[in-house]
């Protein structure tokens, strides 16, 4: 069976261990889902891939789970982050009550989850094996 590592673009203990060569040391091949084609990426997001390990934000473990995938939290690490709604000043909404009953958007997915992972991680991660491998 193949190992598959994801993460979100943070630092993370186990993004170290794939930077420094730790991972393959200790585990073999080891598949990087921000290099890999959309059809594998994808489980980035759904954890629908037997052998994959991911480190890093809560939201798509959770999303993950709630649409009935058999994933498991190991452990759990925290960094300072913020979610926001961000309204026009002139919308006279001041707090969470004021947002019922108004229309707000949603960013979409492009084509399909996959194929919206930003290019940026693609590129970081391709560039980090480039310098790990000399």
């Amino acid at each position: 069976m193949k190992i598959w590592y994801t993460r979100c673009p943070v630092p993370t203990a186990s993004g170290l261990a794939y930077n420094l060569g730790w991972l393959e040391q200790e585990l073999g091949d080891v598949g990087v889902l921000q290099e890999a084609p959309p059809e594998i990426a994808r489980h980035h997001f759904d954890h629908d891939l037997l052998g994959l390990f991911r480190e890093g934000g809560n939201v798509p473990a959770l999303a993950a789970r709630s649409e009935g995938a058999r994933t498991r939290l190991i452990g759990l690490t925290w960094i300072e982050e913020w979610q926001s709604i961000l309204v026009r000043p002139d919308s006279g909404i001041r707090d969470a009550a004021g947002l019922r009953g108004a229309r707000f958007a949603l960013p979409g997915w492009a084509a399909s989850r996959a194929e919206s992972f930003p290019v940026r991680w693609r590129c970081t991660a391709r560039r980090a094996r480039c310098r790990r491998r000399g």
